[in-house]
């Protein structure tokens, strides 16, 4: 599997596919120690290699007797609590559109384990090492996570961990929104916690304010201005990028791209959620508009 083959989760990837040049040259901690070789058993479930990891969970490719190969979702000590969401939020999105699909989820000689439909292709993150994504292109991402982001906000969820490593695209070029871990009942209280992924998190999130289906869409249009540019629209370290979110307006996509382009990024973005769009399917009827009239 190349460094840019993924499947199902959202997490760092393994590095067990990776030439020794490839791991030279990146500038990142020590491999991560997996708790399950290839050849191991965790439950009915025989481990085939790892996917990735994540600060609450790992995950591996597997093969059970009746599910075939699945994505192996394994709860890390202490965070069982966050794959049991997950898992109660997939089963109510079944069969959704553009979402990952759950095939079990249980006890597995102790494990929390969660099996889920094995997906293989590209990020949106991987995408975007490539520089600016085409027009058309980034177009059709974007109106298909706002089909996924849909599934949610009908079932009075925000996802909230809408970022370029979570959107998953196959060869086909179907677009899955992945790691539902964060998902939450909206609106938020004030005392809720609510994570953040410091460089694609909304005002209100990192400010630690209520939230609601309104931050999705802010984090998309931040995907959206990135995939458009090449690069987010603030410069810095994260935590520089989301004190810049927090206090200033995302810049306007520059004069060179069309009007009603500029115009739904700038909505989606808006630092005021009274400004924002506020349904997701607004976002696809602008686009639908924009590419009839093209």
């Amino acid at each position: 599997m190349s460094a840019e083959m993924i499947t199902g989760v959202g997490f760092k990837p393994s590095q067990a596919g990776l030439s020794h040049a490839a791991r030279a040259q990146r500038s990142t901690p020590a491999p991560h120690s997996y708790r399950f070789s290839p050849g191991e058993r965790v439950g009915t479930f025989e481990v085939l290699g790892a996917l990735g990891h994540g600060g609450t969970a790992e995950v591996y490719r597997a093969v059970h007797p009746s599910l075939g190969e699945v994505a192996l979702k394994i709860s890390t000590n202490g965070f069982e609590n966050y794959l049991r969401q997950e898992a109660f939020t997939l089963r109510k999105l079944a069969n959704s559109r553009n979402t990952a699909k759950l095939l079990s989820y249980g006890l597995e000689e102790g494990w929390h384990c969660m099996a889920m439909e094995i997906i293989t292709g590209r990020t949106v993150l991987a995408l975007l090492k490539d520089g600016p994504v085409a027009l058309p292109k980034a177009l059709d991402i974007i109106t298909q996570v706002c089909y996924g982001l849909n599934n949610f906000h009908e079932q009075g969820l925000a996802h909230l961990d809408v970022k370029p490593n979570n959107l998953l695209i196959d060869e086909s070029g179907k677009v899955t929104l992945i790691d539902a871990g964060s998902a939450t009942p909206v609106p938020t209280q004030p005392n809720d916690k609510v994570k953040v992924t410091l460089s694609f998190c909304s005002p209100e999130q990192y400010g630690g304010e209520p939230v609601d289906q309104r931050s999705d869409i802010f984090n998309l249009g931040l995907i959206f201005y990135s995939m458009l540019t090449g690069h987010h629209p603030f410069t810095g370290r994260q935590e520089e990028k989301a004190q810049q979110i927090r206090f200033s307006e995302v810049p306007m996509l520059p004069d060179s791209f069309h009007p009603q382009i500029r115009a739904i990024v700038g909505r989606m973005t808006a630092h005021d959620r009274a400004n924002r769009y506020q349904n997701v399917m607004d976002i696809v009827r602008d686009i639908r508009l924009f590419t009839e009239n093209q």
